[in-house]
């Protein structure tokens, strides 16, 4: 897998003769290290793919038919689950020329959790709103691509993952968005090294690439 020309740097978690027994799919939006074509196509074509507006087009060639469109707020029901999608505080442009595709978050709400993927997106506003919309047991927030100090319009650092996390008054943050790709100037470590050193008592659960961890709801 690859982020346009920068290589993966650890291997994806599930190898693609491996992804048999998914039923939908989210995404965010269309970069390249978000929305990978050979990953998509080895996707069973009956799965339902639920992306950013103005998208599809990219799915569809991906050989998937089932695909939902989503903007801030709209919400699908699928069984067992609620998805909303998010305000983000990024872009969507796959190459120079579509800067008119969308970006999104998205909160999968169960029985058992509700569950807030922030996808890419910079600090704002948007933290508090989608605590008021809802009560977030898990915030998968992203801590990587913050170096030069200009690329933290669209990304979260460390100390700002860690100010939205506090916004949405979530239970536990899981960072996300660290030692796949290099697509900045600090080291592929340097986010959760970063991150670590301001953390102190916080509940932040750090994952290495490709674990995982069983949540249970405290109250």
């Amino acid at each position: 897998m690859r982020a346009l020309f920068i290589k993966r740097a650890y291997p994806p978690p599930v190898k693609i003769p491996d992804m048999t027994g998914f039923n939908v799919v989210l995404l965010t939006h269309a970069h390249y290290d978000h929305m990978d074509i050979p990953t998509l196509r080895a996707l069973d074509n009956s799965v339902l793919v639920i992306s950013a507006w103005n998208t599809s087009d990219i799915v569809r060639k991906a050989g998937k038919k089932d695909i939902i469109e989503m903007r801030p707020w709209q919400q699908v029901h699928i069984p067992g689950a609620t998805i909303t999608a998010t305000p983000a505080k990024h872009w969507g442009a796959r190459n120079v020329y579509d800067f008119w595709r969308g970006y999104v978050g998205y909160i999968v709400t169960t029985e058992e959790a509700t569950v807030y993927v922030a996808g890419d997106t910079g600090y704002g506003r948007h933290f508090n709103a989608i605590s008021r919309h809802s009560r977030i047991d898990v915030a998968c927030l992203p801590i990587g691509c913050y170096r030069p100090f200009w690329f933290r319009i669209n990304h979260l650092s460390p100390s700002d993952s860690i100010k939205a996390f506090k916004d949405l008054g979530a239970e536990i943050m899981v960072p996300v968005h660290w030692g796949a790709f290099r697509l900045s100037l600090e080291a592929l470590e340097d986010p959760v090294k970063d991150l670590k050193e301001i953390m102190g008592e916080l509940p932040i659960k750090i994952l290495n690439p490709g674990e995982g961890f069983t949540y249970s709801r405290s109250v």
